[in-house]
C-alpha cells in the first residue's frame, strides 16, 4: 500500500499505530493471542477503530 494514499497517511504519523505494530510484533507467532492483542488495542485506541 502505498504511503500516499489518503486512508492511510494520517496514520502515520500517529504514535498509537506505532505502539500497536509493537503490540502486534510481541504477540506474533503466539497461538491464541489474539484476545490479549484486542485488549491491549482497545488499552491503546480506547475503542477499535473501522
Amino acid at each position: 500500500m502505498s504511503a500516499n494514499c489518503c486512508c492511510c497517511s494520517n496514520h502515520l504519523n500517529d504514535d498509537r499505530y506505532t505502539r500497536l505494530n509493537q503490540v502486534i510484533a510481541e504477540y506474533k507467532n503466539q497461538p491464541g493471542s489474539l484476545i490479549p492483542v484486542l485488549h491491549k488495542t482497545q488499552q491503546i485506541f480506547g475503542y477499535l477503530p473501522d
